[in-house]
């Protein structure tokens, strides 16, 4: 199996990675240390070359840098990974994260590549995917069976996505309405999307469910709110099936050249060294300051505290340190990401005990005093804070509308009335 990894950002070469003494070591590259670059400025200055966290062995890091693993996909892009190893005969319980970056190569989100790649069989002829086949395929991820062996080119898109509901990272012709596998589809207009699914759960039992469609609802909230977030879509099959799509922020394609650029991307997770499946280790104080500090704008800073009052006032629990990133350029300045993952949450299960980062200490029953007391931290003024208040209040008072727009109110009136209720206990 993999015993090194070679590591590419931009046009560099980042450095190398590598297992010594049962701990994963990384070593930046010579001329990279002279680019000027910081590519994880809180825990890995370029001006040292070798850096090692056996600490975060025990953790969602595995042994690795956060720069590198922010890489690796979560539950259901692990599953894919795992299918694929074990078509080819490899135990799946041996596969290392060197394996995994391996199986990444070229395909990651962000800007960071790694070789050796392994080599994906696309096995497929025609480049346009129906949406169906996508889905089918993906379902049969999650089942025992795994992807039909005539079109395994499943692994190609599946395996990449983070998050725990079955996605697709593809390529999507608005205009016209067809998915592409192949990179050279950006040359007919084609363009980098990622593409949820609905009804895959286990639980969905292959029957459409409320979360797509109200996470397009809300991709078009937090844009009202005056939330910078990428564009979004969606596909609405007969059967009540709503699959929801992003524009991937990471990739941007060349109007004139067709040619595709990468951004480099990193999670605050990645970039604190913060697992996020550790509930409430963070507060956004924390979050906040750590942007301030790595961007060194005040106003990028405000845009966060934009994207905090949302997730608060619009029952957002699922505020973990993943779902809040920032996007270093090729002259290595720093900014917040558009805002993705932007989703109604229940009180249950997981998220019984609030939000993920907590604010200003607390993690439910968030008042106005707590956000306007994260806004003196930070020297946000209390003016400001209080006008991003309203925008953000203003905006959610469309969701009914949109919840009719969109069929929600219509196919799910149980989870309309939940969501109804839930808005109603945190607003302030």
């Amino acid at each position: 199996m993999t015993q090194a990894i070679k590591i590419y950002l931009y046009e560099h070469t980042l450095g190398f990675l590598a297992q010594d003494n049962g701990k994963y070591v990384f070593k930046y590259d010579e001329e990279f240390q002279n680019t000027g670059m910081q590519p994880a400025p809180l825990y890995m200055d370029t001006k040292r070359a070798t850096h090692s966290f056996p600490r975060l062995n025990d953790t969602s890091f595995a042994g690795l840098p956060g720069l590198i693993s922010d890489s690796i996909p979560d539950y259901y892009g692990t599953q894919v990974i795992q299918k694929y190893y074990s078509s080819i005969g490899v135990d799946p319980l041996s596969i290392t994260p060197l394996d995994k970056l391996a199986y990444i190569g070229e395909r990651g989100f962000g800007a960071l590549r790694f070789a050796p790649a392994q080599s994906l069989t696309s096995g497929v002829g025609d480049p346009n995917i129906e949406l169906f086949t996508l889905w089918d395929e993906s379902r049969k991820v999650l089942s025992d069976d795994g992807p039909s062996k005539e079109i395994s080119w499943v692994y190609s898109f599946g395996g990449t996505a983070g998050g725990a509901r079955a996605k697709a990272a593809i390529l999507f012709n608005r205009e016209s309405g067809l998915f592409s596998i192949r990179e050279e589809a950006t040359k007919n207009g084609y363009s980098h999307w990622l593409l949820k699914f609905d009804g895959l759960a286990k639980e969905d039992k292959g029957q459409p469910q409320p979360y797509e469609r109200m996470e397009y609802i809300y991709s078009l909230l937090a844009s009202d709110a005056g939330i910078d977030v990428p564009e979004t879509s969606y596909v609405e099959e007969p059967s009540g099936m709503f699959h929801f799509l992003v524009k991937r922020f990471d990739r941007n394609v060349d109007a004139k050249t067709q040619e595709t650029t990468r951004q480099h991307v990193q999670t605050i997770s990645a970039l604190l060294h913060n697992d996020h499946n550790d509930q409430q280790s963070l507060d956004y104080v924390d979050v906040l300051t750590a942007i301030k500090r790595i961007t060194g704008s005040a106003g990028e800073t405000l845009r966060a505290y934009r994207q905090m009052i949302f997730n608060v006032l619009a029952h957002n629990y699922d505020d973990h340190s993943k779902n809040l990133s920032l996007m270093m350029d090729t002259n290595g300045a720093w900014s917040l990401s558009p805002a993705y993952d932007n989703v109604y949450t229940n009180s249950k299960g997981w998220f019984e005990n609030g939000h993920q980062i907590t604010v200003n200490q607390k993690s439910k029953l968030i008042t106005k005093a707590d956000v306007l007391a994260v806004a003196d931290r930070l020297d946000i003024s209390g003016s400001k804070a209080r006008t991003i208040i309203t925008d953000v209040q203003s905006a959610l008072i469309g969701w009914e509308g949109y919840a009719q727009k969109y069929g929600l109110t219509d196919r799910f009136p149980g989870y309309v009335k939940e969501v109804r209720a839930g808005l109603g206990r945190v607003q302030f």
